[in-house]
């Protein structure tokens, strides 16, 4: 049964970032399942699973174990209908297109039962000519949406392919299930969809590049890309941030133009990474003018040069970036997409999750390539916030065809991708794939397989066809400025030259099942994943699983873990730090201080040894879905303990302790540009809080350094102390009055003869805000604070209390002293 609905169609001409006309289609469609009588109202953008969801036609795909009752709807074909109503004024213009910014995947589009075209790609956008199909009145919208692509293309190969099920259509790989998400094969108009009116020409594309810079003026190359009905003269006109910088007389020929367009900038505001300055983003348009009607297209724009340096050395080849010319240690995480149905992820989200890495001191985030390319207002975020983006392509652990439409479908993705983004100040670098040059040289696909030495070596050339040749001409050809890495990581992590040239995942830790100080020994270049999984926050897992307590052998936690033996890693590694929890509650706490301190170790590490390593981007900040996972940020936005140990590590400076061969040492990283002067002092204290030892150092520390710091009667009267009895606070102070704390244990966990106790626990106002005053007359370890069923987040959590020593916090809510008072909980080691 087909239902039309009608679109009261309102043409609004805007003069915003692209002044050619658009008519939204997202609203008043219907969703069939094809041959069946199954119809809800349908959302765009959207998915088959959501709307079928919002509509009470099938559980929440997100709870309990609800994702294998729902593998049907991956596997049935789906029809989108809408209608529009157009009158003559409206269609009697010159050019009218049909957009759809991005369908998943494999669909027929029909205008008034017209097949418009096939697409094949989620990743791309379609546009068809329309103006010769619509008419005055009713005109009908039909996208058919066919299932079952993946495996049908899979097997048309001629040589198998080893890896993921998705390798030959062009769809995002998690939706195929990972090791934190769920199996949900999508399918929808998953971005917007509109009606596009231009006359005789329109701007389709404005590229700027930075020529030049220094501190008097920046040279910029302004390329306007403009469709043109006829042969014509033209105005073109460039303002900077409503100055009008150059204008030129152009003959457009019909077609597409080029045209490039000098302009200058004097003493311009340098765009700089989080930590190192200001993100300064001009408003840069390009205006075209014929006779009486004119199209403007503007962007923002950052004036920063970044580079990536290999050059090699004496243990290798470097790995490094340089923004502005400063070496810079990238700090931060990799991003998978923000939900399992990706127009269900928020903008209100979104700009939490980023703004939260820029508080933790982050200044890179690595799209992975198994997820999706991220929206416009993710790399605005970036843009604002100084956040350096490690762009992959959308390309995951599986070998690719090579053939010549599969190339041709990606060149025209990769082309969009690339122009689309190339203006963000924060992309730094595009990378080929994830792990696909790892899985065929490490993980004995060939054997497992039986691919013969014939089919082996057509499969590679493949390889080479698409991420050494490819798509770095696309980059060259696009985006010149940027650098190309052909995948990541360059080495497997069982290789030794992954410690010595270019960035490394390492797995030792957790899938190798190695300790956590293993992460002070293997230190690469720039480790671009390196991870170990922890429990979701408290009130994340009552969402997800109707048990109030239990254990993760319930049917609904298991569920909720995707990793094979993902409980068994967690248990083995809780029974090394002599942890027993004894409940779900002391589960998901634990569980978190061991994945924080695993991942602290080696983000320590890491910083310690700049230059020789100058990045780490843990594995992963953020979840598609509610689950246990390598997260330091769950579904619901709720911070983990791995995420306040991140904004430790991250900070501009670093105090570092760790033990080697018997002796405490300690190290002062710093990141800052300028050298300065600071008071280090190191106490050695029992639990009760006596001191045992006290030093205390004037340091003059060098600009972008890491130096050891000797503390040689702190190191004498550690030797004769019991480690599970005592700890050193480390405390620094610079001369402007900035202060670091850190303190180190010398026992394992659970090993600790912490003294029972009771944390004094106080919400109040001062000055507008809400503050939790944190103190206790005995050392409390990793105090856990949450308010049940309250939104409320704090700026520092899963906090050591030193007595003497009182901590407040701020707590970012809407509710009352009352409020927070009454739901307070928490957890503290002791």
């Amino acid at each position: 049964m087909r239902i039309a609905i009608h679109i009261l169609a309102i043409l609004l001409f805007v003069a915003t970032a692209n002044a050619q006309t658009r008519l939204s289609l997202n609203n008043k469609w219907t969703l069939n399942r094809i041959n069946d009588t199954l119809s809800v109202p349908a959302t765009i953008p959207g998915t088959v699973h959501t709307d079928l969801w919002h509509a009470g036609r099938i559980p929440n795909p997100l709870a309990g174990c609800n994702e294998a009752r729902l593998q049907w709807i991956g596997e049935v074909n789906w029809k989108y209908t809408s209608t529009v109503e157009l009158t003559k004024e409206q269609i009697n213009n010159q050019n009218i297109e049909l957009v759809f910014d991005g369908i998943d995947t494999y669909a027929e589009v029909r205008l008034n039962g017209q097949l418009l075209e096939k697409t094949e790609n989620m990743f791309r956008q379609y546009r068809f000519p329309a103006e010769k199909l619509l008419k005055v009145g009713t005109n009908n919208i039909e996208v058919i949406i066919f299932a079952g692509k993946a495996k049908e293309e899979l097997q048309k190969q001629p040589i198998f392919l080893p890896g993921g099920e998705w390798a030959a259509i062009r769809k995002s790989p998690y939706h195929f299930g990972w090791d934190w998400g769920p199996r949900y094969i999508t399918a929808g108009i998953w971005k917007p969809a509109y009606l596009e009116v231009w006359d005789k020409q329109k701007i389709t594309n404005l590229h700027i590049e930075t020529q030049s810079v220094d501190s008097q003026k920046a040279n910029l190359s302004t390329i306007v890309s403009i469709i043109s009905e006829k042969n014509q003269k033209a105005s073109i006109a460039i303002t900077v941030d409503g100055v009008q910088a150059t204008a030129i007389n152009a003959k457009l020929q019909k077609g597409e133009n080029r045209v490039s367009i000098p302009i200058s900038i004097n003493q311009p505001q340098l765009w700089w990474s989080n930590g190192l300055g200001k993100q300064k983003l001009y408003n840069i348009s390009a205006s075209i003018k014929v006779k009486k009607t004119a199209s403007t297209l503007a962007t923002t724009y950052g004036i920063r040069t970044v580079e990536l340096v290999q050059e090699p050395d004496s243990i290798g080849t470097s790995f490094f970036f340089k923004v502005n010319g400063q070496p810079v240690f990238m700090k931060g995480a990799n991003i998978i997409p923000r939900h399992s149905f990706l127009p269900e992820a928020s903008d209100t989200n979104l700009r939490q999750l980023i703004t939260d890495a820029a508080d933790a001191g982050m200044n890179m985030l690595r799209v992975w390539g198994g997820g999706a390319y991220e929206d416009d207002l993710f790399y605005h975020l970036c843009d604002s916030l100084g956040i350096l983006v490690w762009q992959d392509f959308m390309f995951a652990g599986s070998m690719y065809p090579a053939d010549p439409s599969f190339l041709e479908n990606v060149k025209v993705e990769a082309t969009q991708q690339i122009q689309r983004l190339r203006n963000h100040p924060c992309i730094a670098l595009w990378c080929g794939n994830n792990e696909v040059s790892e899985a065929w040289h490490n993980w004995g696909w060939q054997k497992q397989n039986k691919i013969s030495p014939s089919d082996s070596a057509k499969i590679w050339q493949g390889y080479l066809s698409l991420f050494e040749n490819l798509l770095p001409s696309l980059v060259a050809k696009e985006d010149s400025a940027r650098a190309y890495w052909p995948s990541s990581p360059l080495n497997g992590w069982g290789r030794t030259k992954s410690m010595t040239e270019g960035d490394s995942h390492y797995w030792g830790v957790w899938w190798g099942k190695q300790p956590f100080d293993v992460y002070t020994e293997k230190v690469p270049r720039i480790m671009s994943e390196y991870g170990f999984q922890g429990f979701p926050y408290p009130e994340t897992v009552k969402r997800f699983t109707s048990t109030e307590d239990g254990t993760p052998d319930s049917t609904e936690l298991k569920c909720h873990q995707r990793h094979p033996i993902g409980y068994e890693i967690i248990d083995e590694y809780l029974d090394r730090e002599n942890l027993h929890p004894k409940s779900l509650l002391d589960k998901i706490y634990q569980s978190q201080l061991l994945q924080a301190k695993g991942m602290g170790m080696a983000m320590e590490a890491h910083r310690r040894a700049k230059p020789f390593c100058m990045g780490s981007l843990f594995w992963q900040l953020n979840d598609c879905w509610p689950v246990v996972s390598w997260s330091a940020i769950d579904f619901y936005g709720n911070p983990k303990a791995v995420y306040y140990t991140a904004k430790h590590a991250f900070a501009d400076v670093l105090i570092s302790s760790v033990e080697k061969e018997g002796e405490l040492e300690v190290w002062v990283v710093s990141d800052r540009q300028s050298s300065f002067d600071a008071t280090l002092s190191a106490k050695v204290i029992t639990f009760f809080g006596e001191t045992v030892a006290e030093e205390e150092l004037l340091l003059h520390i060098d600009a972008n350094s890491s130096t050891k710091i000797d503390f040689p009667e702190i190191v004498t009267t550690l030797k004769e102390l019991n480690p599970k009895k005592h700890m050193v606070v480390l405390a620094m102070e610079d001369a402007s009055g900035k202060q670091y704390l850190a303190t180190h244990y010398f026992a394992p966990l659970g090993d600790l003869s912490l003294p029972a106790t009771e944390p004094i626990m106080q919400v109040a106002e001062r000055n507008g805000k809400k503050v939790l005053t944190l103190s206790s007359g005995i050392v409390v370890k990793n105090l856990f604070v949450w308010f049940s069923g309250i939104d409320a987040r704090l700026d520092e959590n899963f906090v050591d209390i030193i007595p003497g020593a009182p901590l407040t916090v701020e707590i970012h809510t809407k509710a009352s002293v009352g409020e927070l008072t009454a739901t307070i909980k928490a957890q503290w080691l002791n």
